[in-house]
């Protein structure tokens, strides 16, 4: 693993719990030598993560919009900030760019990105390790709302395999780490039944 894209809210304001986290898994990539791929923010968590890579000497790669780039919002100090038109460019590269997954808590764009992670997976578009870091709870409500998709036969139980999904950021990256890259097994996704989408 030589990068790893990041996902996680560009909100200020949020409990010291989620920065300490974010700032936590910025200096584990930076130590481990993983350059960091993210969505280029400068606030919230985004900036946690980029500001802990830098504190170990680990390298940023940001992807912004143009219409989110700006001094105050862009992290500036990125060792590469690229600028893209439109939130579909920013996705395309932010996938192709890593080699990994990792979300962290974050609102509706970062679940969105989650989601498509995990369907480019299912669908064969990448086969790349998902990591999910469950901080506080936060992603205890979606996890839920998974389990009782699965039980009323709207996804299929193998989803939950594609992500894994810790409280501490350490034991989060080994299990990716020891993620087999390659084809899934398509018959628990398209063998009947239920649609894993």
């Amino acid at each position: 693993m030589k990068t790893c894209t990041v996902y996680c809210s560009a909100s200020d304001g949020l409990e010291a719990v989620f920065r300490e986290s974010a700032h936590a898994v910025g200096r584990m990539l930076g130590r481990r030598g993983i350059e960091l791929v993210y969505g280029g923010g400068a606030r919230g968590l985004m900036g946690e993560v980029a500001r802990g890579v830098h504190a170990e000497g680990g390298r940023v790669t940001g992807i912004i919009t143009e219409r989110l780039h700006g001094p105050e919002r862009a992290y500036q100090a990125a060792d590469e900030l690229i600028v893209v038109p439109t939130m579909r460019e920013r996705k395309r590269l932010l996938i192709e760019r890593g080699d990994a997954v990792i979300v962290l808590p974050g609102g509706i764009g970062t679940m969105e990105e989650l989601f498509e992670a995990m369907t480019g997976r299912v669908v064969g578009e990448h086969d790349l390790p998902i990591g999910l870091l469950d901080v506080d709870g936060f992603f205890d409500p979606l996890l839920a709302m998974l389990r009782d998709g699965i039980e009323r036969g709207f996804i299929r139980p193998a989803v939950m395999e594609l992500v894994q999904v810790h409280h501490e950021a350490e034991a989060m990256l080994d299990a990716m780490l020891r993620h087999r890259r390659g084809p899934i097994d398509a018959s628990k996704f398209f063998g009947g039944g239920a649609h894993p989408r």
